[in-house]
């Protein structure tokens, strides 16, 4: 029974912690994001989401703390820059743009990381659904993430447009 428990622990992913996040299971989430920091502590992306799990319940302060944690474990990884980058948004910073600048040439590819810029600027208090747009429409005939559609999607319902959100959803 404990190398079932021990064999469990260790299967756990960053996809299984998002779940439990969308799920608002914030707790069990953070515990397998930051397991799995102590594993792989150059990897920004359980960082991105420990700090993301923070900022969906708005303790900016711990939010912020996890996705510089993530940069300076990895300078060079888009997504804690992308989180770093909607904190600044949401504060009216102007170095918001050039921070999300940072996180897309960092992303190298990684549809998920693209995909983290491209929600900072609908996610937060100052959405701008164009810029996401513009970011991610030239991605779709690369990229097949569902991701990717998803927060398309989402931009064209801000704007009111029901028949292009529509279609990226499906």
């Amino acid at each position: 029974l404990f190398f079932i428990a021990l064999v469990t622990i260790n299967a756990q992913t960053i996809d299984q912690g998002v779940q439990l996040m969308e799920s608002e299971k914030f707790g069990e989430a953070r515990s397998i994001f930051k397991q799995i920091a102590e594993k792989t502590p150059e990897a920004s992306e359980p960082y991105y989401y420990l700090g993301e799990s923070f900022y969906i319940n708005d303790n900016l302060d711990s939010a912020k703390y996890f996705f510089n944690k993530g940069i300076e474990m990895n300078s060079k990884n888009g997504f804690c820059y992308a989180g770093l980058g909607k904190i600044q948004l949401d504060k009216k910073q102007k170095e918001a743009d050039r921070t999300l600048e940072k996180a897309w040439n960092y992303s190298k590819k990684n549809a998920k990381s693209y995909v983290a810029v491209a929600r900072a600027y609908i996610d937060g208090d100052n959405k701008n659904p164009n810029k996401t747009i513009e970011l991610l429409s030239p991605l779709t005939a690369d990229y097949k993430d569902p991701s990717i559609f998803e927060t398309l999607a989402d931009a064209y319902v801000i704007l009111n447009d029901g028949g292009k959100a529509m279609s990226n959803y499906q």
